[in-house]
């Protein structure tokens, strides 16, 4: 994301969009939806957040839910409300509608410290 800085693991697997919570998203002691990771544990919500995005010179925004993951995910509910496929091979997002595509870089996760 050009406008944050902030690096997206996409991922169609996972059902809601994600991002880490801040230490205030911790503190503020608010509660998200339920979610649960693929190996059957509980990851703790701490509401949402509405992020402004730009990946490719296009523009998004989009409510993520605030979570204790390691790194920012998209998920299908974000590339499905965008009508966009993900392109492994060529590394990029593709619009379904107008075919156009937003390049995308393939790097290992950073591990959390």
């Amino acid at each position: 994301d050009t406008a944050s800085g902030r690096r997206f693991l996409c991922d169609t697997g996972v059902q809601l969009s994600v991002i880490p919570a801040s230490v205030q998203d911790k503190q503020a002691a608010l509660c998200g939806p339920a979610l649960v990771a693929a190996n059957g544990s509980s990851i703790r919500t701490f509401g949402s957040r509405s992020i402004a995005l730009c990946f490719g010179g296009q523009r998004f925004r989009w409510d993520f839910v605030t979570a204790s993951v390691p790194m920012a995910l998209l998920g299908a509910d974000f590339l499905c409300a965008h009508g966009l496929l993900v392109d492994v091979k060529r590394r990029r997002l593709i619009n379904a509608e107008t075919f156009s595509s937003l390049a995308c870089s393939l790097s290992a996760p950073r591990q959390p410290s």
